[in-house]
């Protein structure tokens, strides 16, 4: 089949979807956001799903479906969407590294609940998530309408103004294209100029 290739109006369609999608981004949670919103949380589970999703930029879903047996020492095993690349039996998988303090929270909240290898971590809905953390930017006075995918923003931001490694964002953030990526750097520019003006030339 012949590729059908983009004309004017497919393309002023994808400048627009591009414009929106850099405005919500633009509305990411920042560190001192975060920090405000966890200090109004004082359920343990709606705690332990907002520090995953702030550690590891997950898509809420993927951190609703985990399951006991997705904590291991790597890190968490996240089960993404389907791809026409890999049969419909299986999901396409990535792990994410985690840090110690939240590796510590994870198998103390699993000890506290005893739950067992099979068992789901959470049993909040997909709804119920999202108005979690709408609730908690409220109670925390956040200036904005705050939704789980905000946290995912935030991360790869904070992620590419202390790190500064697009492939690994890319590997963590489970994107398929580097592109879906690159969209981040909007969002760091000014500190990728102080690097450049501080580097040694000679």
């Amino acid at each position: 089949m012949k590729r059908r290739t983009l004309v004017k109006d497919d393309k002023e369609l994808l400048a627009i979807g591009l414009d929106y999608e850099v405005e919500e981004i633009a509305k990411y949670i920042t560190p001192d956001e975060y920090a405000s919103m966890m200090s109004v949380v004082d359920n343990p589970e709606h705690r332990l799903i907002m520090r995953i999703m702030w550690e590891t930029g997950a898509r809420v879903n993927e951190i609703l479906n985990l399951r006991v047996s997705d904590i291991d020492k790597n890190g968490i095993v996240f089960r993404g969407k389907k791809t026409k690349r890999i049969k419909k039996t299986e999901k396409k998988l990535r792990v994410v590294p985690i840090q110690r303090g939240l590796r510590d929270m994870l198998q103390m909240y699993i000890k506290t609940l005893g739950l067992r290898r099979d068992d789901k971590l959470f049993k909040l809905s997909y709804s119920g998530a999202y108005a979690m953390v709408r609730r908690y930017g409220e109670k925390a006075g956040i200036n904005k309408i705050v939704h789980p995918h905000l946290f995912r923003h935030g991360f790869a931001i904070n992620f590419l103004k202390q790190r500064r490694n697009l492939p690994i964002l890319q590997k963590i953030l489970g994107h398929r294209f580097i592109n879906t990526t690159m969209i981040y750097l909007r969002f760091v520019q000014p500190d990728v100029e102080t690097e450049i003006n501080e580097m040694m030339f000679w």
